[in-house]
C-alpha cells in the first residue's frame, strides 16, 4: 500500500508541476516605463525603469489576496491638494495608486506620491481603477542582471510547447 500511495504522490507531482509551467519560464515587457520594484506592492521601493520589449527571465510568482489597498487607473487622472482642493498634477492611465479609503457606495479616496515628493488625492468611482488582487507579480532577472518584481499586467509571458 504505501509503495501504491509513494508512486501516486510521485504521478501526481510530476503532472501538476506540468500544468503549472505550461510557458516558458521568460517574458517581455509590454509597456515603457515599467518599474521593476524590490517586493511584490506598489509600494515598494523602485529599483529601475524597463523599457518596452525587455526581455526578463521569470524567477518567482507572487498572487496577492484580500488586497484592496493597491490598484491601476484605468484612465487619465487629475490629483489635488488635501486641503484647498487645488490641482496638483494628472496620471496617465496605467499608473498605480495607493486606495485610502473606501468611501460610501462605489468611490474611493486615492493619492499618489511623485519623485519630488509632492503628493495628490483623488475621489473616483471603483470603475475607474483595476484593483491589484490575485493579479500576478513577477520575480525577474533582467538582461543586465537587475532582479525584482514587475506587476504581471506589464509582463507578456513566452508561451511554451
Amino acid at each position: 500500500m504505501r509503495v501504491v500511495c509513494f508512486l501516486f504522490v510521485i504521478f501526481w507531482t510530476s503532472i501538476c508541476a506540468e500544468a503549472q509551467y505550461k510557458y516558458s519560464r521568460y517574458g517581455y515587457t509590454n509597456g515603457s516605463s515599467i518599474i521593476l520594484r524590490d517586493n511584490h506592492s506598489t509600494s515598494s521601493s523602485k529599483l529601475t525603469s524597463l523599457k518596452k520589449g525587455e526581455s526578463l527571465e521569470i524567477l518567482d510568482e507572487f498572487y496577492p489576496t484580500n488586497n484592496t489597498n493597491e490598484a491601476i487607473l484605468r484612465y487619465e487622472t487629475r490629483f489635488y491638494d488635501t486641503y484647498d482642493g487645488n490641482y496638483v498634477f494628472k496620471l496617465p492611465e496605467g499608473k498605480a495608486v495607493k486606495v485610502i479609503e473606501h468611501l460610501n457606495g462605489s468611490k474611493v479616496k486615492i493619492s499618489y506620491t511623485q519623485r519630488d515628493k509632492s503628493r495628490g488625492f483623488a475621489t473616483i468611482t471603483t470603475d475607474r481603477l483595476k484593483f491589484i488582487n490575485g493579479d500576478a507579480w513577477y520575480k525577474v532577472r533582467t538582461e543586465s542582471g537587475k532582479v525584482g518584481w514587475v506587476f504581471g499586467q506589464f509582463v507578456d509571458l513566452e508561451i511554451g510547447d
